[in-house]
């Protein structure tokens, strides 16, 4: 019953959003405009145009001109895209380095409390790639420093952070990550991720969060995408 409601909320919340019409107002940059879309907005050249699609649980779409599209899924469960260091090391130290940090902690792991005792009290300050391509990890343990060198393990396209250049903004209600690539001849793939902190503080487990993507980025309108990507921004 608890699943069916959920879903029924999700509906209710994103599946008919793109039923009212979009607005087109006036950028301040020249020859721009801005797109409202009531959860989220952007500013582009005037000649992108929003295209809606049917979503399910989340608002859907693109905006997009003749050779460039980008997609967007604006609900609980949108795609974080590709994973910077810090993220991949909160998501995986656990699942494969524990051991590797409690050596370099120089802590046994006889305890049965000792995993959940350091997963509740690390903190992860700075991720640096060395000139080995290992990554040296700046932590803090009951506000004692540590150095924690590691080497990714390869997952696939999210975790291959090495491949993307990133723009991180924190604030106590938003995370925003831009990702782009640092090799066209590897990815064509750049995007914006932002999630709202605000909403996540009154619900530990979901929180509203926009994908906004696309495929098509080069080195010709490389300068363009990310004009365009550090213009979004959630409206709640």
């Amino acid at each position: 019953m608890k699943v069916v409601f959920v879903y029924f909320i999700l509906l209710i919340q994103f599946g008919c959003t793109n039923n009212y019409a979009e607005v087109y107002t006036k950028s301040s940059i020249e020859n721009w405009h801005r797109i409202d879309l009531k959860h989220f907005e952007l500013e582009t050249p005037k000649n992108y145009k929003f295209n809606p699609h049917q979503g399910i649980d989340s608002f859907v779409g693109e905006i997009s001109k003749k050779k460039t599209k980008f997609s967007f899924d604006y609900g609980w469960y949108s795609n974080a895209g590709p994973l910077t260091p810090k993220e991949y090391l909160e998501k995986n130290i656990f699942r494969f380095h524990f051991q590797d940090l409690l050596d370099t902690m120089k802590i046994s792991n006889d305890s049965k409390n000792i995993k959940s005792e350091i997963r509740e009290q690390l903190v992860i300050n700075k991720i640096d790639r060395n000139q080995n391509g290992k990554y040296l990890a700046e932590l803090e343990f009951k506000e004692i420093p540590i150095s924690f060198t590691f080497e990714p393990i390869e997952l696939g396209l999210e975790e291959k952070f090495h491949d993307y250049e990133f723009l991180i903004e924190e604030s106590e209600h938003y995370y925003k990550k831009i990702y782009y690539p640092k090799d066209f001849e590897k990815t064509t793939k750049a995007g914006v991720y932002i999630e709202n902190l605000k909403f996540k503080k009154k619900n530990k487990f979901n929180t509203t969060k926009l994908a906004f993507y696309t495929s098509n980025i080069n080195s010709k309108n490389k300068e363009e995408i990310l004009k365009i990507l550090k213009t979004v921004k959630l409206n709640n």
